[in-house]
């Protein structure tokens, strides 16, 4: 069996993102995997797998981009993995959506702190031409 990102819905956010608020910044860096074979399910996917850089005052907090070229861990030992398509309707609704706007759900992991079950909800939009990714962290 293998899922395909036929439409593909995951290109839209494969590069680099920043976020930066004062001091702050988050840099995080999405790459499009094809064909991951899952051996539980028996079957290929299609993934969304990220790492992220946080920084303040310029001290690194946490650093893993270089994790991302790392093919020794398994998929979801990843901080950043995903694949599933929401669409405007589903959790957490997206109002300002339109109808055929797709989202991407991510699963987030913290290695600090692994107690916390956490997902990132991903958006890209187009406004006056110019291209936009959104995210939204939700914690469970």
């Amino acid at each position: 069996m293998h899922f395909k990102d036929l439409d593909n819905n995951l290109s839209d956010f494969v590069g680099t993102w920043k976020w930066q608020s004062n001091d702050s910044i988050i840099t995080i860096e999405f790459q499009k995997w094809e064909d991951v074979f899952f051996d539980d399910t028996n079957q290929y996917e299609d993934m969304l797998v990220g790492a992220y850089k946080f920084t303040v005052n310029g001290n690194v907090i946490q650093d893993n981009l270089s994790q991302l070229n790392d093919n020794s861990f398994y998929i979801y030992d990843r901080y950043l993995v995903g694949n599933t398509i929401l669409h405007k309707g589903q959790y957490p609704k997206c109002e300002d959506c339109a109808d055929d706007q797709r989202q991407v759900f991510v699963y987030f992991t913290d290695p600090e702190r692994e107690y916390l079950n956490s997902a990132m909800v991903l958006r890209h939009t187009v406004d006056n031409g110019v291209e936009k990714n959104e995210c939204c962290v939700l914690l469970f």
